[in-house]
């Protein structure tokens, strides 16, 4: 099942790649993103993403410490996903937030959408949801 997720994945990035702008094509800008050069990333599209704290008291976050991949929620580092979307241990780069790693998952996180873990029950709360390109970091 994974190696099919995986598979679907690297085809819909390749079905997303734009053709080079020709002479009398306008070129779009693209998007914002830390370029590393020995390091491919593939477009995965647009992502709701959602926030969740890393505070560890029984609260609407959770509070539970430790994430699904056995790790602690790191935050900077950790995020959920729906593993038939985004497999366990997938690098991917948020638009606008740098790398994070699916550590997680989570009960409403299907489809395309993230949970990304940060410091404070009050960040997450004022994060609310927002849209960002994401993209699979192949190295």
């Amino acid at each position: 099942m994974r190696e099919a997720a995986q598979y679907l994945i690297m085809l819909l990035a390749l079905l997303t790649i734009q053709r080079p702008a020709t002479a009398t094509e306008p070129r779009l800008p693209e998007p914002v993103m830390a370029h590393v050069e020995s390091q491919q990333r593939i477009f995965a599209g647009e992502f709701a993403v959602y926030a969740y704290c890393a505070e560890q008291y029984p609260h609407i976050c959770g509070g539970n410490p430790t994430t699904k991949s056995g790790e602690p929620v790191t935050p900077g580092v950790t995020i959920a996903a729906d593993p038939d979307v985004m497999p366990m241990g997938t690098r991917i780069y948020i638009d606008g937030i740098g790398e994070r790693v699916v550590q997680d998952t989570g009960g409403a996180i299907r489809g395309r959408k993230i949970d990304l873990a940060v410091e404070s029950h009050q960040e997450a709360v004022a994060w609310g949801v927002q849209h960002k390109g994401v993209w699979v970091c192949a190295n």
